[in-house]
């Protein structure tokens, strides 16, 4: 309520529904051989009446939340596992996905002029992601693993805003970098009963990500 800058809905006198999500996923799973599984994952999103912060009706005001944001996700994921051993095995997953914003929302010009937004990617959301790695089961008391965690490269949002009578991006800067990272993890288990201890080291190699 001491906010100069937004306001929640209630200080307009209305209500925020819940943000609602419907998902769609057609999962396949087949066994190569005994030692050789894979899954195969389709999936669908669809996300609306977000809650997103919108301009007032009446200029001056503070900006107000409101149900008006809709994404739509689809992609596919992807994993592999190749067992040498009861707790030994190679594993890689990977994860395709389209994001985009469908809510379709109006801005206007200095001079009177509208444009409405068309679906556009909301920036920060890689299309492909996953890890490769490995798993040894050291003793019966120890495991370890290791894996590669990779992020492809993250597009800013597509979102346009007016500059003076000119549409721009909303953000022009350049995207953010493809990454890979090294990570570890040593489990400790069934020395006492019922506790299990976890060291893991992340980004191994010190990769300097920004």
């Amino acid at each position: 309520i001491n906010n100069p800058a937004t306001a929640g809905s209630a200080a307009v006198g209305e209500n925020l529904d819940p943000e609602k999500i419907t998902a769609t996923e057609v999962l396949a799973g087949y066994n190569f051989t005994k030692n050789l599984k894979t899954t195969l994952t389709f999936f669908s999103v669809r996300a609306d009446d977000l809650i997103q912060s919108r301009e007032p009706d009446v200029a001056g005001s503070p900006s107000v939340f409101d149900n008006i944001g809709e994404t739509e996700a689809s992609g596919a994921e992807a994993e592999f596992r190749m067992l040498f051993g009861r707790q030994n095995y190679l594993y890689f997953n990977a994860t395709w996905q389209d994001v985009k914003d469908t809510t379709h929302g109006a801005v206007t010009s200095a001079g009177g002029q509208v444009y409405t937004q068309k679906d556009f990617n909301p920036g920060s959301v890689p299309k492909f992601f996953g890890n490769i790695g490995v798993n040894y089961e050291i003793s019966d008391y120890a495991n370890a693993n290791v894996w590669v965690n990779y992020v492809g490269k993250r597009e800013r949002s597509g979102e346009k805003k007016w500059s003076g009578e000119e549409l721009v991006p909303a953000d022009a800067r350049d995207p953010v970098k493809d990454r890979a990272l090294v990570n570890a993890s040593l489990t400790f288990r069934n020395f006492c009963k019922g506790l299990e201890i976890q060291v893991s080291a992340f980004n191994l190699f010190n990769a300097d990500h920004r």
